[in-house]
C-alpha cells in the first residue's frame, strides 16, 4: 500500500467517513439533506471514487430491501453505500480519497488546478459560486502556488469533517 493512503487509513474514522458520506448526501439532496432520488444514490458514491456498474447499484439496492423505494433518506443511502462498499475490494475504503483526488486532477498533473476545481463545483451536486470556488481554492491551497496537491486535499478533506 502507498505510504500516502496509510496515512489516510490512519486519519479517516468510520464516523470521518460517515460524515463525507453526509457531505455528499446534502450536496445531491434537493431537499435540504433529507431525501435524495434512488437514482442519484449511484453519483455520490462515483463522486467519491467508486465506479459500480448499474447492475452493481441494483444489487446493493436489492440487498438492502431498497429497490422499490423512489427516495432515500440518509440511513437508507448508508445501508446502500455499505452494501457497495463491502462488495468492493477490501482497500476501496482506504483508497476513496485517492480515486476522488485523480478524478478531479483531468490533467493528470499531480496536482488540481482552479479551472479543474471550478469545472467539479460549479457543474455536480449542489453547484457553488465563482466566489465559493475562488474560497475554497484559498483555503485549500496552503502553499499558494496556485494548485491543489495531493497533500492539500487531504488536508482539506479532515480539516472540513473535524469542523
Amino acid at each position: 500500500m502507498n505510504q500516502n493512503l496509510k496515512v489516510i487509513h490512519l486519519i479517516l474514522s468510520r464516523e470521518k467517513i460517515i460524515d463525507f458520506f453526509k457531505v455528499n448526501f446534502d450536496l445531491i439532496s434537493h431537499d435540504k439533506g433529507q431525501n435524495i432520488k434512488k437514482e442519484d444514490a449511484i453519483s455520490i458514491i462515483r463522486a467519491m471514487g467508486q465506479n459500480p456498474s448499474q447492475n452493481d447499484s441494483q444489487q446493493a439496492l436489492s440487498k438492502a430491501g431498497l429497490s422499490a423505494k423512489k427516495y432515500l433518506n440518509f440511513v437508507e443511502f448508508k445501508l446502500y453505500a455499505d452494501f457497495i462498499w463491502n462488495d468492493e475490494d477490501e482497500e476501496s475504503l482506504e483508497s476513496m480519497l485517492y480515486s476522488a483526488f485523480k478524478q478531479l486532477d483531468e490533467n493528470q498533473s499531480g496536482s488540481i488546478d482552479s479551472s479543474e476545481l471550478r469545472k467539479i463545483m460549479l457543474n455536480y451536486g449542489e453547484p457553488l459560486s465563482f466566489q465559493e470556488c475562488n474560497d475554497l481554492m484559498m483555503l485549500a491551497d496552503i502553499n499558494h502556488d496556485g494548485k491543489i496537491s495531493y497533500l492539500e486535499f487531504i488536508r482539506l478533506f479532515t480539516q472540513t469533517l473535524d469542523d
